[in-house]
């Protein structure tokens, strides 16, 4: 006794108001479901069979429609499963007497979730953990029914690793507990997380990989800027194309290493605020290598291979440097392949030494013209002490070349 009831106003007749919560399949004349289209009252209905563009509904002893669109908030890829069902239905159309009756059960879903709206806001906050059932998978996240309304999981919020599949990770239908991480009710936006409630792998990163440690691990994917290496569950590092390690850049890093393949590199950087760890393969290449030439210095290397821009030469200190064709004191067009085998022996000066030694700029015009120079400054010398005859400039240079 006392307890609240909600019900409809059916219809007004002889001074009465005739209430009503839902009309039953017992209930249900022609009049009565006209009354209930006008007042807007469900009615019950069973869920006949499938036909062309929705289903046949029994009202009592009447035939009704229900659009597809209209059976639930999403359509139904298995209409099937609908048949047979009772549900309440909302009258959304009434003609010819009756004649043509179109329901929705969708009208009352929706109706009823308006009213739960301040409900769900109050269970659903950021920062609360809450349980759903995931209700389709996307290659963007994963959409999980919680209790009428739907969170979308991105894919970056599934794990702390990368997923390259979400359906590896989820399948429809699934029971899975998420943490709430954003809420938008005017766009009727619900983010969720499955990472949130797992610990942050990043935490004590640094401690973990100092920088100037040497790790393992294997190539997780390759991208044309560098390649990402999987170091723990949700740990990845990253080498940069400049720093495999090669002495000439690659044009891609596919070009030395390979997806699933394990290598080894030195930690440079660490940086957990950005979930980011810097690494490089170059230390294998700068540990087997001699001191550095000085720039200016002339030195005599061994010619390693012959390209249109120029020749390079292997150094006496192991490092690679570059004699670019206009730097190699010949005519513009020569082909140098003709004139120089690998293996033979050049003298050459360093003009500029770039990157540690990863660029070095080689110069035969260079070591000419210092000689020239050099040959001119001892003439002029010679001519001016005591008179002496040492023949011409052109004599002297020739004795210096021979």
């Amino acid at each position: 006794m006392g307890a609240g009831l909600e019900a409809y106003v059916l219809a007004f007749r002889d001074g009465e108001i005739h209430l009503t919560t839902r009309l039953s399949r017992r209930e249900q004349s022609r009049s009565a479901i006209h009354d209930a289209f006008v007042a807007g009252v469900p009615v019950e209905g069973r869920v006949a069979g499938v036909i062309k563009g929705g289903f046949e509904v029994r009202v009592s002893d009447f035939r009704a429609f229900c659009p597809l669109s209209q059976i639930d908030l999403r359509w139904p890829k298995e209409p099937e499963l609908h048949v047979g069902q009772i549900y309440p239905f909302k009258v959304i159309e009434y003609k010819d007497k009756g004649r043509n009756i179109i329901v929705s059960r969708r009208a009352l879903i929706e109706a009823d979730m308006v009213t739960r709206r301040d409900e769900i806001k109050k269970r659903i906050a950021v920062g609360e953990v809450v349980t759903g059932r995931v209700r389709n998978v996307q290659s963007f996240g994963a959409f999980v029914e919680l209790g009428g309304v739907d969170g979308l999981i991105p894919v970056s919020e599934m794990a702390w690793e990368r997923v390259e599949d979400p359906k590896a990770i989820l399948s429809e239908g699934q029971e899975v507990t998420v943490k709430v991480i954003g809420v938008d009710w005017e766009k009727e936006r619900i983010s969720l997380s499955i990472k949130a409630l797992a610990g942050d792998p990043w935490a004590g990163v640094a401690d973990r990989f100092p920088v100037g440690s040497k790790v393992r691990g294997k190539v997780e994917r390759i991208t044309n800027f560098g390649a990402f290496i999987a170091l723990e569950p949700g740990i990845d590092g990253m080498i940069h194309v400049s720093a495999l390690g090669v002495e000439r850049r690659a044009k891609h890093p596919k070009d030395i290493l390979s997806v699933g393949e394990e290598v080894e590199a030195q930690v440079v950087a660490v940086e957990p605020e950005k979930h980011r760890i810097s690494l490089s393969m170059e230390y294998k290449y700068l540990e087997g290598l001699g001191a550095l030439p000085r720039s200016g210095e002339i030195i005599r290397g061994t010619v390693e291979k012959i390209v249109d821009f120029g020749v390079f030469l292997r150094l006496p200190s192991g490092h690679l440097g570059l004699i670019p064709n206009a730097e190699m004191n010949t005519k513009k067009g020569t082909d140098h392949s003709q004139m120089l085998r690998p293996g033979d022996e050049m003298d050459v000066k360093v003009l500029e030494i770039e990157d540690g030694g990863k660029k070095i700029r080689l110069s035969v015009r260079a070591l000419v013209r210092d000689r020239e120079r050099q040959v001119q400054n001892e003439y002029e010398a010679y001519k001016a002490s005591e008179n002496q005859s040492f023949g011409t400039f052109g004599d002297l240079l020739r004795a210096k070349k021979g």
